[in-house]
């Protein structure tokens, strides 16, 4: 399968300068990177514990495992919509909820 950038930080930076609205962006680049390391879901690093999302920052699909790419493409848009619509980027129980429907297979 080919690779190809998910999604980027630069792009909702250049998108919208407001400082606030780049926090969020951060925050969610953050947590999604978290999520997906923790889950096994990576196969490489994608952010050191404790390490700040540089504007450069993108999750490839070659970056993931086959079930982490399987699970961005069944929820990722679901997720940032639903970040958009005032959900903390903390907020990770859609991606912990489909996560334990692809492992269990229901």
């Amino acid at each position: 399968m080919k690779d190809y950038v998910i999604d980027k930080l630069s792009w909702h930076l250049q998108a919208n300068s407001d400082r606030d609205y780049q926090n969020q962006a951060r925050a969610r680049f953050s947590a999604i990177a978290s999520f997906l390391q923790h889950h096994g879901l990576t196969k490489r690093e994608l952010l050191p514990s404790g390490a700040v999302v540089t504007d450069d920052f993108a999750l490839r699909t070659d970056d993931l495992t086959n079930e982490g790419r399987q699970l961005m493409d069944e929820v990722y848009d679901r997720w940032l919509k639903s970040l958009n619509r005032g959900k903390s980027p903390d907020d990770l129980s859609m991606l912990e909820k489909q996560l334990s429907k692809l492992r269990t297979g229901s």
